[in-house]
């Protein structure tokens, strides 16, 4: 039986474009149902990706969400929002209507029919509707069709990549620190950047005027970049399993703090993260660990084994299954 089901996301250019990607991935897992999708007015970049799509209900003050998604009528409702808040998922819950949420710490959480929390391997909270840790992270479908990076004799293609937004454009702050590095020693230098990033212009300039560097905004693309990198240096959110996934180490920065409460991004994962932004030091601390692991070899090939522990293929269908159980 057909059944209607809601989206709340939100995306903008504080929080980034993870939360988008991720309704997109699981909306494609109900297309033989009916899917809508809302936002509130703050999630610049949810509005502007979904408005022109089939499903999309509008943006909302935060006041008028709870009664808007009452007004569908769903037999599941599906929160990417961050941390819920009780008067949120509450009413939804005594209308008898089933609620899920994603990367959720918040009071609401612990009203939900399921929460998934796979960005956290030790569970925060109790209940029985959480799900924790890797197991439920999946990866999208770009990195099903790409083979995982074969272990390099020696690194010669950095990956830079901080998500969607890069809110600290460290994409350009860490490129002039490691530009000249990486130029005297011939590794190639390969940028990422999302659609929300607002700095791309002035980035442009600086690698047209740089030697081996490398720029796309393209999306859907970054797993073949990924399959081509020796080692990355990135932000600590989903694309760290991303690069475990394709077996590629990384330099990790936490670029707020809820990325600091993201702990997969460590040496035993194949990662080392030298902690929350500080601008100037970070930069410093990123050339000082990329030189190391360049001039030791070895201390790189362990950080390459550690990643080849970790394939996320299957857990996209686990984490659908749990969902789709919900309407059966």
């Amino acid at each position: 039986m057909r059944k209607r089901i809601v989206f709340r996301m939100i995306g903008s250019h504080d929080v980034g474009m993870g939360h988008i990607y991720r309704t997109m991935s699981v909306a494609d897992e109900f297309k033989e149902h009916e899917v809508f999708f809302l936002s509130d007015h703050g999630s610049d970049l949810a509005i502007s990706y979904y408005s022109g799509m089939p499903g999309w209900l509008g943006a909302f003050s935060e006041s008028e969400i709870v009664s808007q998604i009452v007004s569908c009528k769903p037999d599941l409702v599906i929160f990417d929002v961050l941390d819920t808040d009780e008067s949120q998922i509450a009413p939804l819950r005594e209308k008898g209507f089933m609620v899920v949420s994603f990367e959720d710490l918040g009071s609401g959480s612990t009203h939900t029919t399921l929460t998934i929390n796979e960005l956290f391997d030790v569970p925060e909270l109790e209940g029985e509707n959480y799900r924790w840790g890797k197991e439920f992270f999946f990866v999208r479908d770009e990195f099903l069709v790409v083979s995982p990076r074969e272990k390099p004799k020696k690194i010669e293609n950095v990956l830079l990549t901080f998500g969607g937004v890069d809110q600290h454009n460290l994409s350009q702050k860490v490129l002039l620190q490691i530009r000249n590095f990486c130029s005297e020693r011939g590794i190639q230098v390969h940028i990422v950047t999302g659609p929300g990033y607002r700095e791309g212009e002035s980035l442009s300039g600086i690698v047209n005027e740089s030697t081996g560097v490398h720029l796309t905004h393209a999306t859907g693309v970054i797993s073949r970049i990924m399959a081509e990198a020796d080692l990355a240096i990135s932000s600590n959110g989903r694309t760290v399993y991303e690069l475990a996934h394709m077996n590629v180490p990384g330099i990790v920065i936490d670029q707020h703090a809820r990325e600091g409460t993201h702990h997969f991004a460590s040496p035993e994962n194949g990662f080392i993260n030298i902690g929350l932004y500080n601008p100037g030091e970070t930069e410093s601390s990123a050339l000082r660990v990329l030189s190391g692991l360049v001039t030791d070899i070895r201390k790189y090939g362990e950080l390459y084994d550690r990643t080849k522990r970790h394939k996320f293929t299957k857990a996209k269908s686990r984490t659908i299954r749990e969902l789709k159980s919900l309407l059966d």
